[in-house]
């Protein structure tokens, strides 16, 4: 795990660019989180692949690649956003998926970004730790929403967002 915070901001145009505050970095992925063998007490770089895949989702993000964020995912992928907003549903397959990325950050006029607070990952499951913000109606709106992650053949084949305040959530995005 590490305590290293990313922001994406997207553009209307479905590019990225980064957006660093004070005390975080944008493409946090190259910083490697340090993890203490328990028995033995040593420090260890080692990272887990999958929680590199997430990274490099979200560092592809901040970049405005999104090749790179289509690369990350399955050909089979499928994504959940729950609720009853104009993004709400479930996309099947990277084309669907790629176009919610876009139609999310049309919908925000280039203002929407992802602060990464940290990343599991493990052989099946990764979780992203996030919080958001962007400008919509006229109104900045921040909130904090994860991605529950699954992998296969070295991908990401689904994710569920999960909102803390799906309210909130649903009102931001109608």
């Amino acid at each position: 795990m590490s305590s290293c915070t990313s922001s994406v901001k997207a553009s209307a145009t479905g590019s990225t660019s980064p957006s660093v505050r004070s005390g975080q970095l944008a493409g946090s992925t190259a910083l490697e989180p340090k993890t203490q063998e328990r028995s033995k007490g040593r420090v260890s770089s080692r990272v887990h692949p999958n929680e590199e895949l997430l990274r490099r989702e979200y560092d592809g993000r901040a970049r405005g690649d999104l090749a790179e964020v289509a690369a990350t995912f399955h050909d089979e992928i499928v994504w959940h956003v729950p609720g009853r907003s104009a993004i709400s549903g479930t996309y099947h397959g990277k084309d669907e998926v790629m176009a919610y990325v876009r139609e999310r950050q049309a919908l925000a006029g280039g203002t929407f970004e992802i602060t990464v607070h940290d990343v599991l990952a493990n052989d099946e499951h990764g979780m992203v730790i996030a919080s958001g913000r962007a400008v919509r109606h006229g109104r900045e709106w921040t909130w904090r929403g994860h991605g529950l992650y699954r992998f296969s053949d070295g991908k990401i084949v689904e994710c569920w967002l999960l909102p803390e305040d799906q309210y909130l959530f649903d009102e931001i995005w109608s």
